[in-house]
């Protein structure tokens, strides 16, 4: 316990006088990216394992996928089982594009019946009430992304997102071309190593971010705007980490801090955790959730008072739906 506390505060102060000369009156701009499954909402869509000898199928759940998803193939219950990746016939056909069927959409009308304000929140995931605060305004849904990697269009991820609005759970929506799925770009990618793409994806993010800060902001140094990603997935965060703190290192986005939150559902894939990323420094990783807007604060020296700066989730208090349907 006493180490933790030290490595706080060390980690703290550290945050603190990196960035006290530069820090902004005002952010520029602060910016929300999500990931989907588990993250967001945990569904039943099913991942489909194949019996290595017979080809004989069974359907999981995305957190049992994650769950054991080191052991497929390898040992315990799914020893004998392998993971298919053709889109049409394999293992993630559930959660790619199909001509007729939004499996995604029905998915989460299933999962989230009409006049459901009183119902258990059980699809919920860690990261949904963060999503409603980013869309509760326009300017906030504007920035606001999806990443994921689902094999769908940004138009089917939006259909899919329209259930949140007509059901009242959100008051805006992202834009179309804000809801990325990684392996509808590149069909080739692997959806059970989605690192790579996703990182991919949010360095052009943060490419446009950048520039976006610099025209805003000209003459400025240090972070300026505050973008932060979550995923449940531990492989996707290690993989992004690694990627992205070097690019940070290296002073890619002088301009912007970043966060890079682990969400799980249980603490069976290790506690929940947030990596900061700030130019020209090294990756800074710490218990809990630190979101775009602390770490804003943070720098700026105005929330340095107690465990405040890395409470879980701080974020005004919201109804559990915005809109009443």
């Amino acid at each position: 316990m006493l180490k933790e506390v030290i490595r706080f505060f060390f980690a703290l102060i550290y945050v603190f006088f990196a960035f006290l000369q530069v820090c902004p009156v005002q952010a520029q701009f602060i910016s929300h990216i999500f990931d989907f499954d588990g993250n967001l909402v945990t569904l039943d869509t099913e991942n489909i394992l194949f019996e290595k000898d017979t080809g004989r199928e069974i359907g999981i759940t995305s957190e049992m996928l994650h769950r054991h998803f080191k052991d497929i193939g390898v040992r315990g219950i799914f020893k004998n089982f392998e993971i298919r990746q053709d889109r049409h016939t394999g293992t993630f056909r559930n959660f790619n594009y199909h001509p007729a069927i939004n499996h995604l959409r029905l998915n989460l009308e299933a999962a989230i019946p009409l006049n459901s304000r009183f119902a258990k929140l059980s699809w919920q995931g860690l990261s949904f009430r963060r999503y409603q605060v980013a869309t509760s305004t326009l300017e906030g849904a504007r920035r606001t992304r999806w990443l994921t990697s689902r094999g769908m269009s940004p138009t089917g991820l939006f259909v899919a997102d329209q259930v949140f609005q007509t059901q009242g759970w959100i008051r805006y929506l992202p834009p179309v071309q804000n809801h990325v799925g990684v392996t509808y770009q590149k069909p080739q990618a692997d959806p059970s190593d989605a690192s790579p793409e996703k990182a991919r994806q949010l360095m052009k993010w943060l490419d446009q971010d950048q520039a976006e800060t610099e025209s805003l902001c000209a003459g400025c140094s240090g972070p300026q705007s505050f973008i932060d990603f979550s995923d449940d997935f531990l492989p996707n965060i290690l993989g992004i980490e690694a990627i992205l703190s070097q690019e940070a290192m290296n002073s890619r986005w002088p301009l912007l801090g970043i966060v890079l939150q682990f969400t799980p559902k249980t603490n069976e894939n290790g506690p929940m955790f947030s990596s900061i990323l700030l130019p020209g420094q090294r990756a800074i990783r710490i218990r809990g959730i630190l979101t775009a807007e602390t770490l804003r604060d943070g720098t700026c020296g105005t929330r340095l008072g107690g465990m405040t700066f890395f409470s879980p989730f701080d974020q005004p208090e919201l109804p559990p739906k915005l809109i009443q349907p």
